[in-house]
């Protein structure tokens, strides 16, 4: 009839009668004609839902914790590797988790407050190690040596150099090392230069 037989949802005409169903999701009230959303599909087995089951009025729908993407199948939750994407917004290094990620730096950086960027660890700032000097550079730092002193092979402390071990540190006579640098001294009867190296003979006999 025009009415639909007063059903809200099918009717179905037989003989001498007649009888109302309801679409799927929903039950037939009381009074036979009209349709009520009646089945929560969420309390049986959470809808066959992964993670979240939503009901709504004749059907329910499936979503997927944070990090995770709901399947083709519109039930399942596959995890998002964020790495794949810009590096996870990490400045170095990014590290996919089970519905999440994280970020960490490369020996000689820090990770900052957001987790994301990197900053600079200047190593000189602290218990570096460096007999002399430290300097600091982009991830790493290195150790020089005064003037007088070679860096040893840990790349840290420092050796005196012995001048007087090459060509006597250039003196004509006598050549001391010291701590760092060395000096020249003359045999008897000379005197140093005013270069500090070579040695001039004393004329005993203009003097007296």
């Amino acid at each position: 009839s025009s009415n639909n037989g007063g059903c809200q949802h099918n009717c179905y005409n037989t003989v001498g009668s007649y009888y109302c169903t309801c679409n799927t999701g929903w039950e037939l009230s009381s009074n036979g004609n009209t349709c009520k959303d009646g089945i929560n599909e969420c309390s049986s087995n959470n809808g066959g839902c992964q993670h979240n089951c939503y009901n709504t009025v004749g059907s329910y729908y499936c979503t997927c914790n944070t990090g995770w993407v709901l399947s083709s199948n519109g039930k399942t939750c596959t995890d998002i590797n964020e790495c794949y994407s810009n590096n996870g917004g990490c400045d170095q290094n990014c590290h996919n988790t089970v519905g999440s990620y994280y970020c960490s730096c490369n020996s000689g950086w820090t990770l900052s407050w957001n987790g994301k960027a990197c900053a600079d660890v200047n190593e000189c700032a602290s218990n570096h190690g460096c007999q002399h000097n430290c300097y600091n550079t982009a991830g790493s730092y290195y150790c020089t040596c005064y003037s007088g002193w070679e860096l040893s092979w840990n790349g840290k402390s420092c050796t005196d150099i012995n001048e007087c071990s090459t060509n006597k540190g250039g003196c004509q006579h006598n050549c001391h090392n010291t701590a760092g640098s060395y000096y020249c001294t003359c045999y008897s009867g000379w005197e140093l230069s005013s270069d500090g190296k070579t040695c001039t003979d004393i004329n005993e006999c203009s003097s007296n």
